[in-house]
């Protein structure tokens, strides 16, 4: 199998979409997970108000190796499909 660096990012920016577009988890009182087919983001909403001297990223943690993990399934699911496509289209020649 080669390695196909335009789908490589395709399915980067796929996965990073999900925290945007697919619904959240909620688990206890006060974390959000987002991310699929694993959760790969958490905001933490802490019941006190942000502190001037705070920011915001400080309340979301990424888990880096569920991140890569969900990139991978993305682009070997993608690189099948095209897998897929091509051999259709030299069937029907």
């Amino acid at each position: 199998m080669k390695f196909n660096k335009g789908l490589l990012s395709i399915s980067s920016i796929l996965t990073i979409a999900t925290i945007l577009f697919l619904p959240y988890s909620f688990s206890d009182g006060f974390q959000f997970k987002f991310g699929y087919p694993f959760s790969f983001a958490t905001l933490y909403n802490l019941p006190e108000p942000i502190k001037p001297n705070e920011i915001l990223i400080s309340r979301i943690y990424i888990n880096g190796l569920m991140l890569v993990l969900d990139i991978l399934i993305v682009y070997l699911t993608l690189n099948y499909l095209v897998e897929l496509v091509k051999r259709r289209k030299i069937k029907t020649k």
